[in-house]
């Protein structure tokens, strides 16, 4: 199974219940539901997780929900998420590029079509690993094949 419960995908975001079902009301990510329509079996795939552990980063580096509600639609598209990708957070927009000095130093240097002031950056990679190490403070033997699950990704 690599799959994600909604309980498990919590459990390794950071985030709570409630923010989950802002960003799905909001439409910025779209979980499969499966079973009975009053009290589904909510599921994230790998992407899906790695796009919500993105965002509860980005919470944590000190953006606002209601600035963040303003990513791009497309922004925690599990499309755009690939252990190749580095996230950019300017004040004024946040983007998904390639994670190679390239596509970074491109990015910074189109800065001057007013992006603001850089807040923060960091790569899939670097989530692999931060939700791993949290897995294992965890402690917790709920998550089944934790590591082969994320091995999918990384």
């Amino acid at each position: 199974m690599k799959d994600w419960t909604r309980q498990e995908a919590i459990t390794l975001s950071g985030l709570t219940r409630n923010q989950f079902e802002h960003l799905e009301n909001k439409g910025l990510i779209t979980p499969i539901k499966l079973g009975n329509p009053n009290r589904p079996t909510v599921i994230y795939s790998n992407t899906q997780l790695l796009a919500i552990r993105a965002y509860a980063k980005l919470r944590k580096e000190g953006l606002t929900m209601q600035a963040l509600d303003k990513m791009p639609d497309n922004f925690l598209s599990p499309d755009k998420v690939s252990i190749t990708k580095l996230v950019i957070a300017w004040e004024k927009k946040i983007e998904w590029i390639e994670d190679t000095p390239q596509s970074f130093y491109s990015s910074v240097f189109q800065n001057k079509n007013g992006k603001g002031k850089l807040l923060t950056t960091f790569s899939v990679k670097q989530l692999v690993d931060e939700m791993r190490s949290d897995f294992e403070k965890l402690g917790d033997d709920t998550i089944i094949d934790f590591n082969e699950r994320l091995l999918e990704v990384a």
